[in-house]
């Protein structure tokens, strides 16, 4: 029986989501424990792995070609080297499942269109970018955004589509803009049973995504691009939005 380790992580429900996402998938999956490291591994079969494909260096070049961007301005918005994006492009490694979303979003498609390469050709690209979808898990806090509605499980569970609130209640997104920046910030309690977990920027075509964490300040910077909507994420109340 032959097996490929997808993934290793330190954090369990990282491990663990990567088991759940594959085997919604009808991948066959294997966790292990890797005793010398103490982390957790995460297998799939390689038969299935080989047959079902990944992303390949050919679509992560492409894609990045056809969104006019260098291989360092890649590798910066998704915080590897250029060196590690040119080995992909190249087909002397492959990027981890871990960065798999941020991914997706720098080359601006769904993570199934990444993973498969079956990338679906749109002459209204703008529209398409007004109409991001946001679904997050409330196990992990995985985020996972599609231009367009989809179908997506976490953990387990399938997500539901955030749906977006102006902002109010209690949830109010204040936006200064000097010169070419947007300085967000955000009134709200940052306790790790009740915070804010990430504000994204929506133009007509890109989206910018900052994760925040309890016991954090919510004070983000965007580079103006243009009219837009500013998302807010309450890991309680849900999403609330902005326009700009």
């Amino acid at each position: 029986m032959k097996w490929k380790q997808l993934i290793v992580e330190d954090d369990h429900l990282n491990a663990e989501a990567a088991s759940d996402y594959f085997s919604s998938k009808g991948w066959e999956v294997e966790r292990k424990a890797d005793g010398k490291r103490a982390v957790e591994c995460v297998y799939i079969r390689k038969e299935r792995y080989l047959k079902m494909g990944y992303v390949t260096g050919r679509t992560i070049k492409e894609l990045r070609e056809k969104r006019k961007i260098t291989q360092k301005e890649l590798s910066e918005k998704i915080g590897v080297s250029d060196k590690t994006v040119s080995k992909w492009e190249t087909g002397k490694g492959l990027p981890d499942i871990g960065i798999i979303e941020e991914l997706a979003r720098a080359l601006g498609v769904s993570i199934a269109e990444l993973l498969t390469g079956d990338l679906r050709e749109n002459g209204n690209q703008s529209a398409n970018m007004r109409k991001m979808c946001f679904y997050v898990c409330p196990v992990c806090g995985n985020i996972i955004t599609s231009v367009g509605h989809g179908a997506f499980s976490c953990c387990g569970i399938t997500l539901p589509e955030a749906e977006a609130e102006k902002d109010g209640d209690g949830h109010s997104i204040c936006v200064e803009t000097v010169d070419n920046e947007h300085s967000v910030t955000v009134s709200h309690p940052m306790e790790k049973g009740h915070y804010i977990s990430f504000i994204a920027y929506v133009t007509s075509d890109a989206l910018d995504l900052v994760k925040l964490y309890p016991e954090q300040g919510i004070s983000v910077r965007f580079r103006k691009k243009g009219h837009g909507i500013i998302y807010g994420y309450c890991n309680r109340h849900g999403m609330f939005k902005t326009i700009v």
